[in-house]
């Protein structure tokens, strides 16, 4: 499972991590590998290489691959998703809280 947090203006990666440290600690309880993208959200290409290159070494040898994306990490996210192949090797995806169609209602039920 890989787990892009958003965009922190005022936190580092560790503090990221421990916003996430539940959700971590119950998905390594079932068994499964977690790993983080600390992607920066301002970038949203350099983001979704950086969430490719994060996922690669786990393509081929993982049972399932997870993607977990929050607020901007989304964005990312869905750009690795639909250009860079992630649609390919990604099972399951889960957007919590990510901007979409700059809050247009109909964009986020179609994205």
């Amino acid at each position: 499972m890989v787990i892009v947090p958003g965009q922190q203006l005022y936190a580092g990666n560790a503090q990221n991590e421990e916003t996430f440290r539940p959700l971590a600690e119950a998905i390594r309880a079932d068994g499964n590998t977690v790993v983080y993208a600390h992607a920066g959200g301002r970038d949203v290409a350099s983001d979704a290489r950086l969430i490719q290159r994060t996922i690669a070494p786990f393509v081929g040898t993982a049972k399932s691959i997870g993607l977990v994306a929050h607020s901007a990490g989304g964005l990312g996210a869905r750009h690795y998703l639909k250009f860079l192949g992630g649609s390919d090797v990604v099972d399951e995806y889960v957007g919590a809280g990510e901007y979409a169609g700059k809050g247009n209602r109909e964009a986020y039920l179609i994205a």
